[in-house]
């Protein structure tokens, strides 16, 4: 009978069957085929309309195999093309050490598999990781031609250390972004009741709207950090408080800009 590569439980088969008919202290997952990175997922059946695996259906696969619990595979590597994402990682991180994959197109010829000899030698994850990227390296460097010089891009990554480093990126941008929103606002109404104090109208308005503009780009990268952030796990209990301190400030800066602008109008008139 004919399976659907694309379908999730076609792969967690494959894996519960290897699994528990050759069981291992070690276990790597080669998945071989077109890739079409966090969008399309992995793999293109074509007997079944190029059904592919999404992101999420490489997760519910795993999720139905011994690899969502206190045993991890060693290594997943994409013989595949653009698997080589954040987006791979955050997944993977769940169920392997180390993913070797392409951020880009992956020539046509795939990998050189001379790299299984070093499984005789070692059981050594990373070890193993670096010679799939090593012996790739290798292979198409012994054999570019005038008429075969394709981009070579493979890596093997730590995915613990990885997703580490993109939670705190993500984290952090967005708490700073959050204050920077907030003081530069905070600024301008400052700055705008003050010079209003003075009656300094003439420069208020522009006052007011520069640093309105620039704490609103902030304000909205915040939001995209936010975002982001959720995307790759970090859990928020909900908005921190200069989140709504920078919105109750970005209506004072609105508010304070139209008094700039029409109450010294009214004032002209009245006199």
């Amino acid at each position: 009978e004919t399976s659907d590569m694309g379908a999730a439980g076609t792969l967690a088969e494959f894996i519960n069957y290897c699994t528990a008919n050759y069981p291992a202290r070690h276990y790597g997952l080669v998945l071989w085929d077109h890739g079409a990175g966090p969008l399309w997922g992995y793999g293109s059946d074509e007997l079944f309309e190029n059904d592919s695996l999404l992101l999420e259906e490489l997760r519910g696969a795993m999720d139905q195999t011994i690899f969502a619990g206190d045993t991890k595979l060693d290594f997943v590597g994409f013989d595949a093309c653009l698997m080589g994402s954040v987006e791979s990682a955050r997944l993977w991180k769940d169920y392997a050490r180390f993913l070797v994959g392409s951020e880009e197109l992956e020539s046509g010829r795939g990998w050189d598999y001379s790299f299984l000899s070093k499984l005789n030698e070692t059981d050594d994850a990373r070890t193993i990781a670096g010679a799939i990227v090593e012996s790739y390296e290798k292979y198409y460097d012994e054999n570019r031609s005038e008429f075969f010089n394709p981009d070579v891009t493979l890596a093997a990554m730590a995915i613990a250390v990885v997703t580490a480093v993109v939670y705190a990126v993500c984290y952090s941008a967005t708490r700073y972004m959050s204050w920077a929103a907030f003081a530069i606002l905070l600024v301008g109404v400052v700055l705008g009741l003050a010079m209003l104090a003075l009656k300094m109208v003439d420069l208020t308005p522009w006052l007011l709207l520069g640093t309105g503009v620039v704490g609103t780009m902030f304000f909205v990268y915040y939001i995209y950090f936010f975002i982001s952030s959720v995307a790759v796990g970090i859990q928020f209990s909900g908005f921190p408080p200069e989140f709504f301190a920078t919105v109750v400030l970005f209506a004072l800066t609105v508010l304070a800009a139209v008094v700039a602008i029409f109450v010294p109008q009214t004032s002209e008139k009245e006199a």
